[in-house]
């Protein structure tokens, strides 16, 4: 019988390697939502911070105001990121109901409200959670809806938005190696 390894699966010179993009900028907020792949994205790179990274992050948490409870799992998270050393400021959508939609319109409204937000602290990138089975439904989603070539590339790691660079590091991490090790290290998210 295999013993359960022990080793830890984010050692520096790996999370070195994921947050190589985040070298160099002028600054970086972070996309958290609650939920456990944007908090280990949180989480890996105020540790890749404390190895040295000197590019200043800061964590964006946007609350939709779609569900109830909304504002205390955006409060939550923003706690939570204050706790591994980052400034964190939950980010409202005033959306005034919205009918139809939605996930465009959700999703829009996110990437607006984290781009005010990057002007607002003076970051010149954006870094989300997308990681592996992302790019894997990405790829299929547009695959399924007829996509050429270039749409069947998936997400890039580093790509632009809203004037913006926009970083995902951990497309090369499978979703459920992030989820494992966030609860190793004791780290309470929110199913979303």
């Amino acid at each position: 019988m295999r013993r359960p390894s022990t080793e830890d699966p984010f050692p520096s010179a790996r999370i070195a390697t994921l947050f190589r993009a985040f070298e160099g900028r002028r600054g970086i907020l972070l996309a958290v939502s609650g939920g456990p792949d944007s908090l280990a994205l949180a989480k890996l790179a105020a540790a890749w911070r404390d190895g040295g990274g000197a590019t200043p992050l800061w964590a964006g948490v946007v609350d939709h105001r779609l569900r109830d409870g909304s504002d205390a799992v955006a409060e939550a998270a923003a706690a939570t990121s204050r706790g591994f050393g980052l400034s964190a400021r939950v980010l409202r959508w005033r959306h005034g109901g919205v009918t139809s939609r939605l996930q465009e319109r959700a999703r829009d409204a996110r990437y607006a409200l984290l781009a005010q937000e990057a002007a607002r602290v003076g970051a010149d990138a954006i870094a989300t959670a997308h990681h592996r089975g992302d790019q894997a439904e990405t790829v299929l989603f547009r695959a399924l809806r007829g996509s050429g070539i270039g749409g069947l590339a998936g997400m890039a790691e580093v790509s632009a938005r809203d004037g913006l660079a926009l970083l995902r590091p951990l497309l090369g991490v499978d979703g459920a190696e992030l989820r494992s090790w966030l609860a190793g290290q004791g780290v309470a998210a929110h199913d979303d």
